[in-house]
Formats: C-alpha cells, sequence, structure tokens
C-alpha cells in the first residue's frame, strides 16, 4: 500500500496520492485524486505527517504555525489545533488511517481517516 507515515513539528498534515515526486525535473508533485476518504493503490503515495502527540514546539510554546495560510493543492487535510496520534488498520486487500486530535481535558475526536483500497473504491 502506497503510504508513508511519519512525525514532525506539532501539526497535522495530509496529502492527496501523488506521483512525480522522484522525477527530479518535476516542479511540483503531481495531485491524482480530489477525493478525501478513498483511494487505490495506483493512486500514487499519501504522506501523512502526525505531531508528537502531548509536545508544544520549543519556539513558539504553541501548536506549530504553517508556512502558508492557503493549503498547497497537494495537501488534503491539515490542521495544528491539537495534539494528534493515527491509528492504522491493515487487511490483506486495505488499509484504514484515522487521525484523532487531542485537546487537554477534552475527549479525542477525528479529524481525518481515509481507506487504500487494493482494488476499487
Amino acid at each position: 500500500m502506497p503510504l508513508v507515515l511519519f512525525s514532525h513539528d506539532q501539526s497535522f498534515e495530509r496529502t492527496y496520492p501523488l506521483t512525480g515526486l522522484r522525477d527530479t525535473r518535476a516542479t511540483a508533485p503531481t495531485r491524482t485524486s480530489t477525493s478525501l476518504s478513498c483511494y487505490t493503490d495506483a493512486d500514487g503515495v499519501i504522506w501523512v505527517k502526525t505531531s508528537p502527540a502531548g509536545k508544544l514546539s520549543s519556539k513558539n510554546g504553541d501548536f506549530s504555525q504553517f508556512l502558508s495560510v492557503a493549503q498547497p493543492p497537494w495537501t488534503a487535510v491539515r490542521d495544528n489545533t491539537a495534539f494528534h496520534f493515527t491509528e492504522v488498520n491493515a487487511t490483506a486487500t486495505s488499509l484504514s488511517v484515522t487521525v484523532h486530535g487531542v485537546t487537554p481535558g477534552q475527549p479525542a475526536t477525528v479529524v481525518d481517516s481515509f481507506v487504500i483500497q487494493g482494488g476499487n473504491c
């Protein structure tokens, strides 16, 4: 399944499926879908950056701010208002990803969820 999970900063951000990342001549990644919830193996690579839950920025003592106010065209979802953790469930033919946001003293809420299917959505 074409999924990259990593952690950095005090924010959450997920891309749409992307192609063209290995082509050094490409000026920007190419988004292959505008769906927010279901993708196939053939759509491209989805990148998920989840904040290290429980840590605030050492620069501003709060959640990290995004460099641009407007989301880049390859960004599907982003949030910098809570701590986050990512839940991944796998079967032989699919991956389901759910990102939860946690604000101290409040129950966790779903910030994002999507599925990558081995076949059609």
